[in-house]
């Protein structure tokens, strides 16, 4: 046999060794990946390149993620500019699509959700998926008319699995996920996201294909047309999301052991923002205060505790939102002050959705967090009480969450 012709076959052997080696890393490392792999048809995958002309744009209804590659198709530059980061959210969408009649906790199996993220590094999460994320929250949250959202609906529901995923199973062993996980998609979506980027309109950097969407329509300003509750009922909808699912792991581990750490865990997540909420309803008190007289009654139960509270209350976050709030003009202050309120009723709604029941069984048998809960309830409460807005206290003093508050 000639020497070429052994360097060929060298080579071949070589290419097939690093097949083999390929396939058997995406087996051990992604086993639900590798099993839609195999049920997949030769001729299944289209070539995205073809996603460059929405009307060459061919969908196999045999294979529900190539649609996704339909509804980012007037955002293709934005979207598909990585598609191999892109690609990760098919099997995402393909689950979506599969379990449209389920909720998100009867569908999901904690494993596959494992997989959903566990190739995809946490700078890939910040830099280029979150970007996208809020891309997508903006959009959805337009009032223009005239806009296909489902599509894009779709598309945002895989983003929020994918952090659902990528944060619920990272708590656990990075302390440093918890404060991310708050301070990113809590804190600074309030201050930076809504209070700077949507009231005061800076969107420079945004690239120009979305701000060719955004002038699309009426030539109105993107402010004037969100709406902000949906804003952030949609948003926090992943927050709780990520804390159910955690309270579900917590209820398949049987060792009491870890058990309990991790409810420690959760229950610290909540407490970052239960004190969020709280530095948010003392803003609102202070503009409230320019506008009319607060008036306190240290006869009345809830202004001392208010008083006592204000003293002892950690100013960290409080800074910062009022670091934030002062560069922003008078003029939108009014402005301000209407979203604080639906940020504050949102947040509200949020800890309503957490499946508290999964830590009843904790709470009894260590009475000191529940103590400790108690009392953070009783502050929010009295905070509201000060701000004399009904619907704040009437949403608060409704909820199932509300349920252990005394009246004060």
């Amino acid at each position: 046999m000639s020497r070429g012709k052994l360097e060929h076959m060298d080579q071949k052997e070589t290419s097939e060794v690093n097949w083999i080696i390929c396939f058997a890393l995406i087996q051990f490392r992604n086993p639900t990946l590798w099993k839609k792999t195999l049920s997949r048809k030769r001729g299944d995958v289209e070539n995205v390149s073809t996603l460059r002309n929405e009307k060459n744009l061919k969908i196999n209804p045999r294979e529900n993620s190539k649609q996704i590659y339909k509804w980012v198709a007037p955002f293709q530059n934005g979207f598909l500019n990585n598609k191999s980061l892109f690609a990760h959210l098919e099997p995402i969408y393909n689950f979506i699509c599969q379990n449209k009649c389920k909720t998100f906790e009867d569908a999901i199996d904690l494993k596959e959700l494992q997989s959903f993220s566990q190739d995809i590094s946490t700078a890939d999460i910040n830099n280029w998926f979150l970007p996208r994320y809020k891309i997508l929250l903006k959009i959805l949250s337009l009032k223009t008319k005239g806009i296909d959202l489902k599509g894009i609906s779709q598309v945002f529901q895989t983003f929020q699995v994918l952090f659902v995923s990528h944060y619920s199973h990272r708590l656990d062993s990075d302390s440093s996920f918890k404060r991310t996980l708050v301070d990113v998609h809590v804190f600074n979506f309030i201050a930076k996201f809504l209070f700077n980027r949507i009231l005061l309109k800076k969107n420079q950097n945004d690239p120009k294909w979305l701000q060719k969407f955004y002038d699309q329509e009426d030539g109105n300003h993107l402010s004037d047309k969100v709406d902000y509750k949906l804003l952030c009922s949609l948003h926090f909808t992943t927050i709780y999301s990520i804390i159910n699912i955690q309270l579900t792991k917590i209820k398949t581990n049987q060792t009491l052991e870890p058990q309990i750490s991790e409810y420690i865990s959760v229950l610290r997540l909540i407490d970052h923002i239960l004190a969020i909420v709280e530095s948010l309803i003392h803003v609102l008190i202070r503009f409230l205060s320019k506008h009319k007289l607060i008036c306190i009654n240290q006869k009345k139960a809830y202004c001392r505790i208010f008083l006592e509270r204000e003293m002892g209350l950690k100013k960290s976050y409080l800074k910062n939102f009022y670091s934030v709030i002062s560069s922003i003009p008078e003029k939108e202050l009014k402005g301000l002050l209407k979203i604080v309120k639906v940020v504050i009723l949102s947040l509200l709604e949020a800890l309503e959705s957490i499946e508290w029941k999964h830590l009843t069984a904790f709470l009894e048998k260590f009475p000191a967090h529940e103590i400790s809960l108690q009392k953070k309830r009783t502050y929010i409460q009295a905070a509201l009480l000060m701000t004399a807005e009904r619907n704040l206290i009437a949403r608060f003093r409704l909820s199932r969450w509300f349920n252990k508050t005394e009246n004060i």
